[in-house]
């Protein structure tokens, strides 16, 4: 009499889920960097073994071993999901040296969203200047603007650096502007944009997902006093105009190679020129024909408020007239 082998019913079954969601057989959508639920289910075996497509070293190896052959199930949570690729689960029971192991396995396969990128940007609104990426040099008092987009992310986060510490925090959308009036120190401004989940009511941040950009404000340092004592003066023996001043711009103390502190000097309407004497000589000048010198005394910091003076060439002795 034969007696009718009856293999053993295996069970595997394996479901994923984004953190926060209902499990499914997949394939399983995933915003780049944030976790997987991995959710499992066998009976009939002895040891399931878990494995991947997506280099990730947490879902692999042996996850169940169970001589009793009773039903277990299990829930994995596998973090900072970055790589698209198969999860699987492989299931055995062995059946004795005389037949074999029977083997079942289920799998669930994962797409992930591109990286989240972000670009932030900076802008010196006081002098309609244009945006700049990296470093935005600005006078003292300076209103700037921020603007920043991103790519891919749920939720961005402004921070103002304080050396390498975060502070002012301030959530922000993922693009976007802020205004910023007088700015009297320099500032490291960081704008990182995350993807998020939802779990028990509450939005988390997928830590794997963060990506920032930041930008540079440098305040310049004062610029030059305005410059004092302006004169001009008549010089009949040589048919010109001799303008002098203080030299408050301090340009005694620039080299060959090094040029930072210059005067600008215009005479009437004329376009005005750089100077980098403390001195301008007008020679084209006309008898009793009267003229308007105005001068600012400049650094890489920018320039002075403007100091004028006005003349009339004469060579009259007592008709040289300087009106400051």
């Amino acid at each position: 009499v034969k007696i009718p082998l009856k293999l053993p019913d295996l069970k595997v079954d394996l479901k994923g889920a984004p953190a926060g969601q209902s499990y499914g057989d997949g394939p399983v959508a995933m915003k780049y960097g944030c976790p997987l639920n991995l959710q499992w289910e066998n009976s009939g075996v002895n040891t399931c073994t878990a494995s991947n497509t997506a280099s990730n070293s947490i879902w692999s190896g042996l996850l169940v071993k169970d001589m009793g052959l009773t039903l277990k199930s299990g829930t994995k949570k596998l973090t900072d999901i970055v790589n698209p690729g198969d999860y699987s689960l492989t299931c055995s029971r062995y059946l004795g040296s005389s037949l074999w192991t029977a083997e079942k396995k289920d799998t669930v396969a994962v797409s992930v969203s591109s990286k989240p990128a972000v670009t932030l940007q900076a802008k010196n609104l006081t002098s309609s200047g244009v945006y700049a990426d990296e470093t935005l040099e600005i006078n003292k008092g300076d209103k700037i603007e921020l603007k920043w987009s991103s790519s891919n992310a749920s939720s961005c986060r402004l921070y103002r650096l304080v050396g390498s510490k975060r502070a002012n925090e301030a959530l922000k959308e993922t693009s976007g502007n802020l205004t910023i009036n007088g700015l009297y120190d320099s500032a490291v401004y960081e704008m990182e944009c995350f993807n998020t989940y939802v779990q028990d009511s509450a939005t988390l941040t997928c830590s794997g997902s963060k990506t920032s950009d930041t930008v540079i404000i440098k305040v310049l340092g004062d610029p030059p006093a305005v410059p004092t004592n302006l004169t001009a003066q008549s010089d009949c023996n040589n048919k010109k105009i001799t303008v002098s001043w203080t030299d408050t711009a301090d340009t005694a103390s620039n080299t060959a190679t090094s040029k930072k502190n210059y005067y600008t000097f215009q005479r009437d309407s004329e376009t005005s020129t750089t100077l980098y004497t403390n001195s301008y000589t007008d020679s084209d000048v006309s008898d009793g024909s009267s003229y308007d010198y105005k001068v600012n005394a400049c650094n890489t910091n920018g320039c002075s408020k403007q100091s004028s003076v006005s003349a009339t060439y004469s060579c009259s002795p007592d008709d040289d007239t300087v009106t400051p």
